[in-house]
């Protein structure tokens, strides 16, 4: 799709009728539609949702909650509307990802430390998750074994509760004119911490002392961080496989 559907053509020009043209926004590796327009002395995105049969495991509702908890935070995107029931999110241009990953280091620690401490808010439903990996892959057998190893795997995790982004890589942290951004927020939730901090940490390599400033990790010895790492590496490498293959 390099175009905007006409419904959302219209609700744009009344919301912002300032920009008169959207241009298609080749981003690469995205499930969504982008698209970027100029006026009245800003740069906006707008963000066309893909349909679930390619956006699996997404909830839009819950994506929504998020972005309304996380608002004010400094590294949290500056969404102007999130429309659900017409399928898009504008929200202003925050810039490109940095070619440097040691640059946005210290706002992902940052935006780690506020999560940590979030522990009400919308919860991701892995049961549902789990259902729905089984009834589009029911005619995979190894892929349903690799399913139920899975769920073992996560049991082997200490039950850490907080708001997760959940695709939190370098990515999905923009640059502009000195400001870090983390944006994507579309599979967060109250989630495992311990798959989170995994997947920040295969990105960011950070130190073992710089992990035991984060609330989560404060609460074990260093042997078992590493330990609770190792597990949810291992649970990260499985839900990467699985969809995948849920999307072909």
């Amino acid at each position: 799709m390099n175009q905007i559907p006409t419904a959302i053509q219209a609700e744009l020009r009344q919301w912002l009728p300032a920009v008169a043209e959207w241009r298609y926004l080749d981003a690469g590796n995205t499930s969504n539609y982008l698209f970027t327009g100029d006026g009245a002395g800003d740069r906006y995105v707008l963000r066309v949702n893909a349909g679930d049969d390619i956006s699996f495991g997404v909830d839009r509702k819950q994506e929504d909650q998020v972005l309304q908890l996380i608002a004010g935070q400094d590294w949290a995107p500056d969404i102007i509307r999130n429309d659900i029931d017409l399928g898009f999110c504008l929200m202003r241009y925050h810039g490109l990802p940095a070619a440097d990953v040691s640059i946005t280091a210290p706002v992902v620690l940052r935006a780690l430390h506020a999560l940590q401490q979030t522990a009400s808010g919308p919860w991701f439903d892995y049961a549902h998750l789990f259902a729905g990996y089984r009834y589009r892959l029911q005619q995979l057998p190894q892929a349903l074994f690799e399913l139920e190893q899975l769920h073992m795997h996560l049991q082997r995790l200490p039950d850490d509760r907080c708001l997760i982004h959940q695709d939190l890589h370098p990515g999905n942290v923009l640059v502009a004119d000195g400001r870090m951004v983390i944006i994507d927020w579309e599979y967060s939730g109250i989630g495992n911490a311990w798959l989170e901090l995994a997947n920040v940490q295969h990105h960011w390599h950070f130190s073992m002392p710089q992990l035991q400033q984060l609330p989560v990790c404060r609460r074990y010895p260093t042997d078992m961080v590493d330990q609770y790492l190792q597990q949810a590496k291992i649970c990260n490498q499985m839900l990467a496989r699985l969809w995948y293959l849920a999307r072909e």
